[in-house]
């Protein structure tokens, strides 16, 4: 979700091991990361494609992760008939309050749901 090409992480922000590992085999890979990469590593989408439904899970961890994809999202949905669901769990609440308010700026209509700990002990152990 590299919105207009990597940017240099805010100083309070701490990146998971994915996110270095991921950096590491960019680098392995060297220039033009494996062919067809974009500046973030991936493979971007043909222009203009759209979805009606889009799922997303545990993908805030960082105020740039907050800021950048709900336009992200807003590029990748169907226009007035996309359905985003989104499994957010809450690392800081300034991140989580950014990014549901970035996400009803751009246009999605936001609902919310929370779960105990009591429920999600009970789904893992099923």
């Amino acid at each position: 979700w590299c919105v207009g090409g990597p940017r240099a992480p805010d100083e309070a922000e701490v990146y998971s091991t994915e996110q270095g590992v991921k950096a590491a085999q960019r680098k392995e890979a060297g220039p033009g990361g494996g062919g067809g990469e974009d500046a973030c590593g991936v493979a971007p989408l043909p222009a203009g494609d759209r979805f009606d439904l889009l799922l997303a899970s545990d993908v805030v961890y960082s105020l740039s992760h907050a800021r950048q994809l709900p336009a992200v999202l807003e590029r990748a949905a169907a226009p007035s008939r996309a359905l985003a669901c989104l499994m957010v769990p809450v690392r800081s609440e300034a991140h989580t309050r950014r990014f549901l308010d970035e996400l009803a700026a751009v246009g999605f209509r936001v609902r919310l749901a929370r779960v105990s700990a009591r429920w999600v002990e009970a789904v893992v152990a099923v």
